[in-house]
């Protein structure tokens, strides 16, 4: 492809190269890649092999060369419930349930299909994510450990294998203290703790069968601080209420609500009937479907974890480049390449299908069926090509 003086812009999603460009003698791009520039991107990944650009925009695009980096990290904590109640089949009722926790006579009970449905998930996670296991109660009361059974750490085979047996070791026993619980993760993944080493993007996956049961009075600070506070320095809780957590759906629908995963902008949260929400993923009603239905929505939280947005440089000149033509791609893992265009009818949370720009010029988000189509297909590509403005370069 012949030479235009400015910027072209091709970053890569979820795979292992990003290209971009840098015409003409001495533009900033170009000087920061010889330095060793790294743009920070979050949305995945690059380095490796770039190629040029062929696409529609021809000339237009601004010359090719090639831009690394590091693709974004993820790390999750799931965090579960291994109270009494947990022993209990999902077909039996609350009641009965808490009079007599115990585990069926054949069948599984909830926590054998947790503990299923959990390495399940692990087993689909990327080696470059990082995750780990934590419980609540810890001491067959209204314990809670500091120390998760797992720390959050990177996918390595010896991980997944702690996990596994962590999980595998669990017997529930003994009350509820998810306030508790919840707040002795959320400083697992505070990122204002000491020796904090992990990536920008984190979530804490709760799964719980009840409400609080230790500390009942300290719920309404929990939900209006800890959880606030949670979500303000960068941490994403992802809420499942198992079959017996009918009445806690007010208290999980609000977590999920304040911990930035609600199901949608127009959830019921925030009610005075503690049976009424549902910003949360409520399984109550799963009965014999709960183990698939709890697999599917684990898989649903880690997709959540992958990100659908592209960081662009913010070097960019915008004297050169034109961002009103701009060129986005998404290449599957089979090599379909699909055109994905721009849409500003409503923003992502209101159901834009589509992409555009944030904060100005300094990222492009993918938003509907692109965005689910990215997170389901952990191979694709997102190629963004940035045309230059009519007459190239200007006068230096």
């Amino acid at each position: 492809m012949r030479t235009v003086a400015g910027i072209a812009v091709c970053l890569l999603l979820s795979s292992v190269a990003l290209g971009c460009g840098s015409g003409g003698d001495g533009d900033t791009l170009g000087a920061n890649l010889d330095a060793g520039y790294d743009p920070g991107l979050d949305g995945g990944v690059f380095g490796g092999d770039a190629g040029v650009f062929t696409g529609e925009l021809g000339d237009a695009v601004c010359a090719s060369t090639m831009l690394e980096g590091r693709r974004a990290e993820v790390a999750m904590l799931f965090l579960v419930d291994r109270s009494g109640s947990m022993n209990c089949a999902p077909t039996t009722d609350a009641a009965s349930c808490d009079a007599r926790p115990v585990r069926p006579a054949t069948g599984s009970s909830k926590f054998d299909l947790v503990r299923a449905s959990l390495q399940q998930t692990v087993a689909q996670l990327r080696d470059a994510d990082r995750a780990g296991i934590a419980v609540f109660g810890s001491d067959d009361a209204c314990g809670v450990s500091n120390v998760p059974l797992v720390p959050v750490a990177s996918l390595s085979s010896s991980q997944r294998a702690n996990m596994t047996t962590a999980i595998n070791g669990i017997t529930p026993k003994g009350a509820t203290p998810l306030v508790g619980g919840t707040t002795v993760a959320y400083e697992h993944l505070n990122p204002n703790r000491p020796g904090f080493d992990l990536p920008k993007r984190r979530f804490l996956v709760l799964v719980s069968d009840g409400a609080e049961t230790c500390a009942p009075n300290a719920v309404t600070n929990f939900l209006a601080t800890t959880v606030d506070a949670a979500r303000s320095v960068g941490i994403r809780t992802f809420v499942v209420g198992a079959p017996g957590s009918e009445s806690a759906r007010s208290m999980l629908s609000e977590i999920a609500y304040r911990g930035g995963s609600a199901s949608s902008p127009s959830c019921s949260h925030g009610s005075s009937t503690a049976s009424t929400g549902d910003c949360h993923v409520d399984l109550t009603q799963a009965g014999s479907n709960f183990g698939a239905a709890l697999s599917a929505s684990l898989l649903q939280a880690s997709r959540l974890a992958i990100p659908c947005e592209v960081e662009l440089p913010a070097n960019v000149d915008e004297r050169v480049v034109d961002f009103d033509r701009a060129v986005v791609r998404m290449t599957s893992s089979t090599g379909q390449v699909t055109r994905i265009l721009e849409d500003r009818t409503a923003w992502c949370e209101q159901g834009a299908n589509g992409w555009q720009y944030e904060d100005g010029h300094a990222r492009i988000v993918l938003c509907g069926a692109s965005c689910d189509a990215l997170r389901a297909d952990r191979a694709a590509k997102v190629s963004v090509e940035l045309g230059c403005r009519a007459g190239g370069a200007p006068a230096r």
